[in-house]
């Protein structure tokens, strides 16, 4: 799968949004393609990363791109607000 989307500002985005832990919970609840949590998956090896995104088939996409990252990435699909708001 060729990604069609490219992320804007990946360095930027991983500079700023560091984790305040190596082992941190990252949650991108703008999956897309996977983008930023390739980068995320990348720059951060202790790290895990959730995507979440409402869209099945750029899930999906996401899922194909970043499955060979095994248990640190896991794909939710739906929408973030609802998604978050049932985790209490």
């Amino acid at each position: 799968m060729i990604p069609v989307h490219r992320p804007v500002m990946p360095d930027e985005v991983a500079a700023l949004l560091v984790p305040s832990r190596p082992d941190a919970l990252i949650i991108d609840g703008t999956l897309g393609e996977g983008g930023h949590s390739l980068r995320f998956l990348m720059s951060y090896p202790e790290s895990r990363v959730i995507g979440i995104d409402a869209d099945p088939v750029m899930g999906a996409r996401a899922a194909d791109r970043l499955g060979s990252w095994g248990k640190r990435f896991e794909l939710i699909t739906g929408w973030t607000d609802e998604v978050l708001s049932s985790w209490g």
